[in-house]
């Protein structure tokens, strides 16, 4: 659940005539490491930014219920 309200964020903030995951891409990522592992290293980036917030969550002993 959190990675798809975080995702669906990432694609609704606007940064230009683009989105903010666009831009994180289309600067930053795509640049270094052209577009097929620019895209990998993407979504390893926010598989790791999603496995962090929840292992503090963990940590903390806070437990989302859906």
């Amino acid at each position: 659940m959190f990675a798809g309200v975080v995702a669906r964020i990432l694609i609704m903030i606007p940064v230009g005539e683009t989105s903010l995951k666009g831009v994180i891409f289309s600067k930053a990522l795509q640049p270094l490491l052209g577009n097929y592992m620019g895209s990998f290293a993407f979504s390893v980036l926010f598989l790791l930014l999603s496995y962090a917030v929840m292992y503090a969550c963990y940590k903390h002993r806070i437990f989302w219920k859906v």
